[in-house]
């Protein structure tokens, strides 16, 4: 099928399924109907019947540590708007195969599913170091997912500007309180006819200078 010869390898693939529906011989029988054919993606009957195959490959593997199943189903379950096997399929990439292109380019999708936009565009990014087209990664952020996570991170950060704020007009108000009651205890204690002693100059200029700020 990848040398071009679609027809024959379809043929092949659909023989070896038709004498054992072997886990291996399902998966690439699914794998082989989503190849494109003339440049023309493949139908949605088409993409159901790879689905199918997929599942039932998925289901009768003898080992987890082929990630063909679960990306053929992750693959076909997105093409087909089926959320649910989606998710599923893209929790056990990141479960059995976290290192993986496609893992992180599922969970970015799934990310985005869930406006995690700070998470999917970190994972899109990851997938694109581990060879995603840059072209594929773009097109991914550019569909919005890279503004919302701009403006998820100037939220964030405006939290923490306002939080730093209040807790500086707290500082000032306590601060404020406890000179204005220390200056008028000092006015109270200082003789009105003697110079001012260098703890009340101290006093007042830091009284002087917290009003200021």
């Amino acid at each position: 099928v990848p040398s071009g010869q679609g027809e024959a390898g379809l043929r092949l693939c659909g023989q070896a399924v038709a004498l054992e529906r072997a886990p291996e011989s399902l998966i690439a029988l699914a794998e082989a109907l989503l190849q494109p054919v003339d440049g023309q993606s493949p139908s949605k009957n088409v993409v159901e019947l790879a689905f199918g195959l997929a599942q039932e490959a998925g289901s009768k593997a003898r080992s987890d540590d082929d990630s063909d199943y679960l990306l053929v189903v992750a693959q076909t379950a997105l093409s087909l708007h089926r959320e649910k096997e989606f998710r599923q399929a893209t929790a056990g990439l990141m479960a059995k195969f976290p290192e993986e292109m496609a893992t992180h380019y599922f969970s970015a999708i799934v990310a985005a599913m869930d406006g995690e936009w700070i998470l999917a565009e970190r994972r899109i990014k990851d997938a694109q170091t581990r060879g995603l087209p840059p072209a594929t990664a773009a097109a991914f952020l550019d569909a919005g997912v890279a503004r919302q996570a701009l403006i998820r991170r100037v939220m964030g950060y405006t939290v923490y500007v306002f939080i730093a704020w209040g807790c500086g007009l707290a500082f000032l108000f306590v601060a404020g309180k406890l000179l204005s009651r220390a200056t008028l205890v000092s006015i109270g204690r200082a003789d009105p006819n003697g110079s001012p002693s260098p703890r009340e100059l101290f006093l007042r200029k830091t009284y002087r200078r917290l009003i200021g700020v």
